[in-house]
């Protein structure tokens, strides 16, 4: 799967909070102010849903109402930053 680096995650449900209603996440590659907060959450999901939360800049609330297949797409998307290609400064030597 290609990935650009920013992704309009549209929500397969949308999200209702007082007035506003949310139906498409603007995720970003994070930043690193962004991956060290996401480190210090413990536990996968509660990780995830903290750089969600500080990426898309969207409440705590929203992103705890989000569906499976929607947090998987979020996932696989900062994931694929994780992939380095060769010679680049953050591959590892073979």
């Amino acid at each position: 799967m290609l990935f650009d680096d920013t992704l309009d995650l549209e929500l397969s449900t949308p999200i209702k909070l007082a007035e506003l209603e949310y139906s498409v996440l603007k995720l970003s590659e994070p930043t690193a102010e962004q991956l060290m907060a996401h480190e210090k959450v413990a536990g996968a999901m509660a990780a995830l849903a903290m750089l969600i939360h500080l990426n898309a800049k969207v409440p705590m609330k929203v992103v705890s109402q989000m569906k499976q297949r929607d947090l998987a797409r979020a996932a696989d998307f900062f994931a694929h930053f994780n992939e380095t290609s060769p010679g680049s400064a953050t591959s590892s030597p073979n």
